[in-house]
């Protein structure tokens, strides 16, 4: 027996009479329901044939189970190893606190553990190597602390594995991926504060696993690029921001079949591809803040690319508007120089575009009235001439822009305020006229 109330606006604390309604009750889902305060207090033996819980996304505040429920508090309760059938638990979003009882090493058929979203503190508890069917761990986004166990690794059957924004410290090591051949996906990002966590494996590792993908961000891996990475080859999905790599990128990376790659906020140099097609649409290529150099790229299949706060010199490429599916691109803080290209057709999606602090010059193409979603624009801190565009300016879709600190000269510009959320210019040689209306 199923019972599925969730997507509802219960508004109210969980009635004890849900729990008794049958006791072949096999899945229960108040997700999204709007429920308020503590659960009742629970009678274990009604549940016994219960395999998924799902109380995600409420104001659950304390969970109460059998004769033994925690009061006060808001804590995990020690009898919740007594469900022992369940296969499915997702707690994520809530208001729990305290330490992760010792007892859910007894939750040995669970295959779903799910708390993220709360105010969970404390280390993970040792035992949680006993869960060995355990496919999907969610611990991320608490205030969790300690180290990570070596427990963790025995966890054969786990294929996604999410332990960020906590406070963890000690190192994380190849006995924490021991036996983890089949993990598909790890996300371990902390906050960008000062970090006594850090990632060490030796350089001729080879993981046992074969990852779709991998979030680190914001403590010490290493300072080479990590050789290990080379073996996973299915990844998709690949952030490594703010780990304290100075090094080049390696050629091997560039022949994945990458959506997603974030490597900003290191110490990478050297000069990229200047052409580049992924085979599929990279949703992201973050490269920013780094010592990158040469030529700007011109990729294909990439929506938004971060290349700001680097050493790329030279021209925009004048065949940029060939990138049909560029939405957003951030190249300021180079030595970019030359004119600002003309904007084919192609590239009519583009909803951003941020030209801060370059040397480019002369006027802002008449074309670039054709961009009708662009959304933002920064020119600011440039050598251009010339008026505003005045169709740029009536766009309905264009909310901010930013001019300042260059040579703006006659004319005069009529601009609409019914969308405009941000206008400044400042520190401009300017000889033009404007009206907002």
């Amino acid at each position: 027996m199923v019972v599925d109330l969730s997507s509802n606006n219960f508004s109210t604390t969980l009635p004890g009479w849900l729990f008794n309604i049958s006791a072949n009750l096999n899945g229960l889902y108040l997700n999204f329901s709007a429920i308020k305060g503590p659960i009742p207090h629970v009678n274990l033996q009604s549940l016994r044939n219960l395999a998924t819980l799902d109380l995600s996304y409420n104001e659950i505040a304390n969970l109460h189970m059998g004769h033994n429920g925690f009061g006060g508090g808001h804590q995990l309760p020690g009898s919740l190893g007594n469900f022992n059938n369940l296969r499915s638990l997702d707690l994520s979003v809530n208001s729990f606190d305290g330490p992760l009882p010792n007892s859910i090493q007894h939750l040995t058929n669970l295959e779903i553990f799910d708390l993220h979203g709360n105010f969970l503190s404390g280390p993970i508890p040792m035992g949680i190597g006993n869960m060995l069917r355990m496919k999907r761990l969610d611990l991320s986004t608490n205030l969790m602390n300690g180290t990570i166990p070596n427990s963790i690794g025995q966890l054969g059957e786990l294929a996604e594995l999410y332990l960020d924004w906590n406070s963890w410290e000690g190192v994380l090591s190849e006995i924490h991926f021991s036996n983890l051949s089949k993990v598909e996906g790890f996300s371990l990002c902390l906050s960008p504060k000062k970090q006594s966590f850090r990632f060490h494996v030796r350089p001729e590792w080879i993981p046992p696993f074969s990852l779709n993908y991998i979030y680190i961000s914001n403590y010490s891996v290493s300072s080479m690029f990590p050789n290990w990475l080379r073996t996973q080859k299915r990844l998709q999905g690949f952030i490594l921001k703010n780990v304290g790599i100075s090094d080049s990128i390696p050629e091997w990376l560039w022949k994945l079949d990458i959506e997603l790659l974030d490597l900003s906020r290191n110490q990478l140099y050297g000069k990229l591809p200047n052409s580049l097609s992924f085979s599929s649409t990279a949703l992201l290529v973050d490269l920013s803040f780094n010592r990158l150099e040469g030529r700007l790229p011109l990729w294909f299949n990439v929506s938004w690319l971060f290349l700001g706060n680097n050493l790329f010199s030279g021209p925009i490429p004048l065949n940029i508007g060939e990138s049909s599916s560029l939405e957003v691109l951030h190249v300021s803080g180079n030595l970019l120089n030359g004119s600002i290209p003309s904007i084919k057709s192609k590239l009519e999606g583009l909803v951003a575009v941020d030209l801060l602090n370059n040397h480019l010059s002369g006027k802002l193409p008449k074309n670039w009235n054709d961009l009708h979603r662009l959304y933002a624009i920064d020119l600011s801190k440039n050598k251009l001439i010339g008026g505003i565009l005045s169709g740029m300016c009536s766009m309905s879709s264009l909310c901010k822009t930013r001019e300042n600190s260059n040579f703006l000269k006659k004319g005069k510009t009529v601009i609409p305020i019914e969308n405009l959320e941000f206008f400044y210019i400042s520190n401009d040689k300017m000889d033009f006229t404007f009206e907002i209306k």
